[in-house]
């Protein structure tokens, strides 16, 4: 009987999957059929109540790897999706193709994708279909509907945008134009949504001109990707829904009017004044569009009685003189403000061009930047217009850039002065600078951008911003309300058509000194400023200035704003307020109750930590202050907390550990967070966004939860010297802020910068900056003492020792200007004396914060005393508190966490897999049938008693079951871990039984733990497994076996709709005779891989399917799992370069220049495999051209250091031993003589390696792992396990690499 079930149920799911197969065509067209749809609901399985990744006929996706915005080919693309899901996307979903489902109906489905800045990853996502002309009557138009679905929020400056693509061969592409491109402006943030989709655009019934001769095919891709620059990150979630093709015929009678707009208006209407074949004005809206040669027109239908003249019309200030039709045919016509003239030739048009523009001169300089792949495009060359005048016009530019030639030649190499570009003011750029220029957050809409560049080489660029009001429908308020972001949309003002007034509500809330200032923006990202006539003007109304850049300044409160764009007048209306709540910060703290003796610090940082190495003048401080502390370093030159972050959970592109696997990786005292230089400052809600995102995950997966938090305060930059007072504090009080509303500790570094400006003036300060930004060995050494004194409470003035090259009279210095800052600042978190400093503030009921009036009554749990100012003071007693704050009849509670550091990390047994080992599997048949039998290996399981469908922790999991047993289970059989099999022979399945009694079983998950040894990424893990049922079950719910999957087997990630088995409820709670009375199969991929280092933990819950009765359970069993994985596939190149890495580096990039930037920007590309090579192990990079000359620049990633260049004709292999002084050619077969200094002051003898002077030895592993390191006259191998090192020997004035085999 059982079998005649299965056996139905494998003809409705193979029936299923049939008539998926067998569907007709996506659009084959005829005039007795014209409209097809498409809404991908075929691609859920309704038998397995599960998606699909297969897409329907004729319907295909592809990923696009290089750039955004681009598209490939019909034949190259696929039917096959990668993942599915949707609700609750996480910003680290997996970039590429996606069968997204609704919230509410999981058979609503849509298709789309996610892209990604990751190595190898989703630039853009392209769906695809096709339309086939099924009769002998051409199609000349294609009628569109269709449905853009958002699955996840997206905080990328760019937005993203959806565009859709036609093509008569599947090869060659063009847009469809404006009338089918979607935008999607910025959201605040990166995540998805427990309802979805989040939001929908429809594109509903747009025509657009086709040729489709009978019997013909035309291709429609619909790119989604994001919408300026090259960096698809922080990336939303996009598909297409609902899709609707009807096909228009034409017999040769019918005739159309194009029409270019480039009036200026948004859009037009098209009237006449001799015939009603158009409506009268305002006219008719344009029925449909098309797009030849780059060129977008609008259309009207020509028939019936022929018009003698035509108007065209936005409905306002733009309607043109009369056009006269001379005859029945089609006419291609542009709308310029001149009026309409006609277009001879369309093919060959390339687009109006503005008659008042100067000419284009070619000038051989581009703005190269993310916005264009860092490449030289014609697009973005400057047009020389004399006199050392270049000129962009009518650009959007956003990200980073530089100015430059098309070989980034030393003649014309532009980079930044140390800050961020803005709007409207002229930039003084720097010469051969490495630094790229930011635009910060801002995206700018520029009229014009114009460099100058002087005889001698001196250089400004100017973004002229686009004043152009026309078409505006809103205007931006931006001040120190919203951080002065100019991206922010809170201070949005809408047009009122009624009386064509800007209006909004906004709570403006006070500033540095007691006001709110601020200004009106016609554009996101500092476009069309209108100012006050005087700097400071506080007035409830006025008039202001365009072009001025002087503040209103406001006094706190809410108000209605007006604003008229014609006369700059504005008004305030002040919104009557009340108090409704106190806020109390910090708000939750985790409070150090005694300093570990051993001390670990882990800093996020970049340049301004990386430069002088000041982690090591820190670790040499606390050595001579007889400390056992270290400090690591995980550095991303230039970057911001954000970038960390998006590093993902292993690791990073350059095949280092990223960020997050660091924090998880020790259990650290100390977590140093350092944002971007000068991101807290221009961009304070970016900043609290990161901070908040790294609290979280410290608090959550680094093995000390309890660890303190540092924020290194940046400083202002020495090319800024009128406003470095103003930026210090702006940083200092972001800084405060911040802090305060996360329970952290700052490191006032930018109070001594600010210190030694006002004692000693920009003279006295210069020797703290070796350019713009980055510290010097003083400063360096300066800020060292100060995270000293920080850390363990001791004055910096105690401190003896400093570095090289200081004299005595410079390092007390610095130490006295550390002590001093210190003082400067009290701490919200005080962990060296166990105390809390914290603030009140009240709240009215728009959010604005007010000083208490009256006195505040301070109250704790306990653990401690809180004094009449706010203090908390610990008593030392561990343990979770509350201290709590009233002011008249509010109040408001925080949280304390007293605790002592965890100082080591737990270990837990593992399976290993790695590239030598891809498959793993278990079937228990080694545990016997005792009922407390031990689980194989890196296996353990639990039960859980309090909630159905909850995950436990593996650490604290049992290694051995309770009860042993299967045949005949009854009713009452013991709830709890259970060894399940036959009596009969050694087959075992291991699961459990739950209960509905008191302190019974309510679930029971079984966990195991993976970790990847080898050298390389395991990718597309298949697993399988049988869910075995012992007992049936009659609980109404039914069961369910659900998969997740962890890094750390502690927080878990639901493994999908794919890993999730539902198990209906039977007749009885009765056991079987013969077991497994039932076994389904699960083998699917999942969502996960496993990377290079990485630890993966997965766990079977098994539990009720819903509701909270535990009781009439099914005895369920997981049995017979199997984990495949697949090697990342290594790109097929004309030509390799193949390198021996005994440089010591952490990690290794491999740029070139030449005939074109072969592998894209600096840092160029990171190693694309290894290969065992007689014997060495050789990173390998691809090297996918015949021909060329190029220059290679082997680098650590952007972290400081690179070699030579080494120049090659790349029309074949290359083989190289690289150390960190040169790049060596050789011959693989050769046995040449591994690298050495020159001076070979270093000689062996049998395994030790003795040196002429003191010499510090630091060896690594072939993984490039730093494994030991000495000082002395000599290194004995005897201390290391046989393998393959690297080994750095560096003395004062000489030093050696040796590649070192120890057998």
């Amino acid at each position: 009987m059982l079998f005649h079930n299965f056996l139905r149920k494998c003809a409705a799911t193979a029936l299923t999957t049939l008539l998926a197969c067998q569907a007709a065509a996506a659009f084959e067209l005829s005039p007795t059929s014209p409209t097809g749809s498409e809404n991908f609901n075929s691609m859920w399985d309704v038998s397995a109540s599960a998606p699909l990744l297969a897409t329907p006929a004729d319907w295909k996706v592809e990923r696009q790897m290089d750039a955004p915005r681009t598209l490939g080919s019909w034949d190259a693309a696929t039917d096959q999706l990668m993942y599915s899901g949707g609700i609750a996307l996480p910003s680290n979903a997996k970039n590429g193709t996606w069968n997204f489902g609704s919230s509410t109906d999981e058979s609503d489905r849509a298709v789309g994708g996610l892209s990604t800045t990751v190595a190898n990853g989703t630039r853009c996502v392209n769906v695809m279909t096709k339309v086939t002309n099924a009769s002998d009557t051409p199609i000349d138009r294609l009628t569109l509907s269709y449905a853009i679905e958002k699955y996840r929020e997206g905080a990328n400056v760019a937005g993203y945008s959806v565009q859709l693509y036609t093509s008569s061969d599947g090869e060659a592409w063009q847009s469809a134009g404006e009338a089918f491109l979607t935008s999607f402006a910025p959201d605040a943030q990166t995540a998805g949504a427990d309802i979805v989709p989040i939001s929908t655009v429809t594109v509903e019934n747009k025509t657009m001109m086709a040729d489709i001769p009978a019997g013909a095919t035309m291709y429609l891709a619909w790119n989604i990707s994001v919408s300026s620059g090259s960096s698809p990150d922080k990336a939303m979630a996009l598909a297409i829904d609902d899709v609707s093709v009807t096909a228009g015929f034409n017999s040769g009678d019918a005739h159309y009017i194009f029409v270019e707009n480039a009036s200026g208006a948004k859009q037009l209407s098209l009237y006449s004044t001799s015939s009603d074949h158009f409506a009268p004005k305002p006219g008719e809206a344009p029925e449909m569009s098309k797009t030849i040669n780059g060129v977008t027109y609008w259309g009207w239908t020509l028939g019936g009685t022929l018009p003698t003249d035509i108007h065209l019309t936005d409905g306002e200030a733009y309607d043109t003189d009369g056009f006269t039709l001379s005859s029945a045919r089609d006419y291609y016509l542009c709308a310029s403000p001149a009026g309409i003239s006609e277009i001879d030739d369309p093919d060959s048009y390339t687009g109006w061009v503005d008659p008042d523009l100067p000419p284009f001169t070619p000038s051989g300089i581009y703005l190269r930047g993310e916005v264009n792949s860092w490449d030289n495009l014609d697009g973005w060359e400057f047009s020389n217009e004399g006199n050392g005048v270049y000129v962009l016009y009518d650009k959007t530019l956003n990200g980073a850039f530089k100015i430059a030639d098309a070989s980034w030649s030393s003649a014309c190499n532009y980079g930044s002065n140390g800050t961020n570009i803005v709007a409207d003011a002229p930039y003084q750029l720097q010469s051969g600078t490495d630094s790229n220029i930011s635009c910060g957050a801002n995206l700018f809409e520029c009229k014009r951008i114009v460099l100058n560049i002087t005889a001698s080489g001196e250089a400004t660029l100017l973004l002229e911003s686009n004043d152009d009001p026309t078409g505006l429908t809103t205007v931006y308020v931006i001040g120190d309300f919203n951080g002065w972001n100019y991206m922010n949309t809170s201070g949005a003002l809408n047009l009122d058509e009624t009386d064509q007034l800007f209006k909004g509500r906004i709570s403006m809330k006070a500033g540095d000194n007691g006001t709110s200032r601020w200004r009106i923006y016609q554009r996101l990202g500092m476009g069309g400023v209108w100012g006050a006539a005087s700097d400071g003007e506080n007035a409830l109304s006025g008039t202001l200035v365009k072009g001025s850049t002087m503040s209103v300044a406001t006094t706190p409160a809410t108000y209605d704003v007006t604003f008229d764009i014609v006369t700059g007048a504005y008004t305030l209306t002040e919104v009557e307020s009340q108090i409704t709540g106190i806020s109390l910060s910090p708000a939750d703290v985790v409070l150090m109750r005694t300093m570990p003796e051993t001390v670990k610090i882990l800093s996020l940082n970049n340049s301004l930590i990386h430069y002088n190495d000041q982690n090591e003048v820190f670790n040499a401080i606390a050595e001579s202050m007889g400390k056992d502390a270290s400090w690591t370093r995980h550095t991303l030159l230039g970057k911001s907390l954000a970038t960390h972050w998006d590093e993902g959970d292993g690791l990073a592109a350059d095949g280092t550990p990223g960020a997050k696997m660091m924090v998880r990786s020790d259990a650290w005292t100390h977590i140093i967070l350092q944002e971007q230089s000068s991101l807290p400052r221009t961009n304070p809600a970016a900043f609290r966004e990161s901070v908040a995102k790294w609290v979280g995950y410290i608090r959550e997966y680094c093995p000390n939860p309890n660890a303190a938090i540092i924020l290194p305060v940046n400083w202002a930059y020495s090319s800024d010297w009128e406003n470095f007072t103003a930026y210090n504090k702006m940083f200092i009080d972001n800084y405060m802020d911040v802090a305060a509303e996360f329970g952290l500790i700052v490191c006032p570094v930018a109070n001594a910068y600010q210190a030694v400006y006002e004692t000693e003036g920009t003279q006295g300060i210069a020797p703290w900056f070796s350019d713009d930004r980055h510290p010097t060995p003083l400063s360096t050494y300066m800020a060292a003492c100060m995270e000293y004194g920080l850390i363990y409470g001791q004055d910096p003035t105690e401190i003896s020792w400093h570095t090289e090259g200081l004299t005595d009279t410079e390092a007390a210095s610095m130490r006295s200007y550390a002590s001093a800052a210190l003082k400067s600042v009290t701490n919200y978190v005080d962990h060296i004396n166990g105390k809390i400093h914290y603030k009140v503030a009240m709240i009215d009921d728009f959010g604005l914060e007010y000083a208490p009036e009256g006195d505040v009554a301070y109250s704790v749990s306990g653990g401690g005393t809180v004094d009449s100012d706010g203090c908390f003071t610990s008593d030392g007693s561990a343990g979770e508190f509350e201290v709590t704050a009233a002011v008249d009849n509010f109040s408001k509670s925080a949280k304390i966490k007293v605790a002592d550091c965890v100082t080591e990390v737990e270990s837990y047994p593992a399976i290993y897999m790695n590239q030598d080992n891809l498959t793993v599997s278990e079937d228990f048949d080694s545990m016997g049938d005792a009922a407390d039998a031990t689980l194989p290996e890196a296996w353990r399981i639990d039960r859980q008693t309090v909630e159905p469908r909850t995950i436990g922790t593996y650490g604290v999991a049992l290694t051995n079951t309770t009860y042993s047993g299967g045949i005949n289970l009854p009713s009452n059989a013991k709830n709890g871990i259970w060894n399940f099999g036959n009596g009969e022979s050694t087959d075992r399945a291991v699961g459990g039984i739950t209960t509905g009694v008191d302190n019974g079983t309510r679930a029971i998950n079984l966990y195991t733990h993976l970790y990847n040894d080898g050298r390389k990424n395991i990718e597309q893990l298949t697993l399988s497994y049988d869910i075995e049922k012992y007992r049936q079950g009659s609980n109404p719910a039914g069961f369910a076996v659900k998969l997740y999957y962890s890094v750390d087997g502690r927080h878990w990630t639901a493994a999908g709709d794919d890993f999730y088995t539902y198990l209906a409820p039977d007749a009885q709670t009765a056991g079987y005779a013969e077991v497994p009375g039932e076994t389904t199969t699960v083998e699917r991929q999942l969502p996960t891989g496993l990377g290079r280092g990485m630890d993966l933990y997965l766990a079977w819950n098994i539990s009720v399917a819903s509701g909270s009765a535990a009781n009439l359970a099914m005895a369920l069993a997981i049995d017979n799992v199997t984990l495949t994985g697949q090697l990342p596939e290594v790109p097929v190149c004309r030509h390799y370069i193949y390198v021996d890495d005994c440089t010591g580096w952490d990690s290794l990039g491999l740029y070139a220049y030449g005939d074109s930037e072969l592998w894209g920007a600096w840092p160029g590309q990171a190693p694309i495999d290894e290969r065992d090579i007689n014997g060495t192990i050789y990173k390998v990079f691809g090297l996918d051209t015949e021909t060329g000359s190029y220059n290679l620049i082997f680098n650590n990633w952007n972290n400081g250091l690179q070699l030579p260049d080494y120049p090659i004709v790349a029309d074949r292999d290359y083989y190289f031993r690289i150390d960190d002084q040169k790049a060596v050619e050789i011959d693989p077969d050769s046995g040449i003589a591994d690298l050495a200094a020159d001076n070979g002051f270093v000689t062996m003898s049998g395994n030790i390696i003795h040196a002429a002077t003191t010499t510090q030895f630091t060896v690594w592993n072939s993984c490039g792992v730093r494994v030991a390191s000495a000082q002395g006259l000599e290194f004995d191998m005897n201390t290391l396990p046989q393998g393959i090192y690297v080994i750095k020997c560096t003395a004062p004035s000489e030093s050696a690499t040796l590649k070192v085999m120890r057998r």
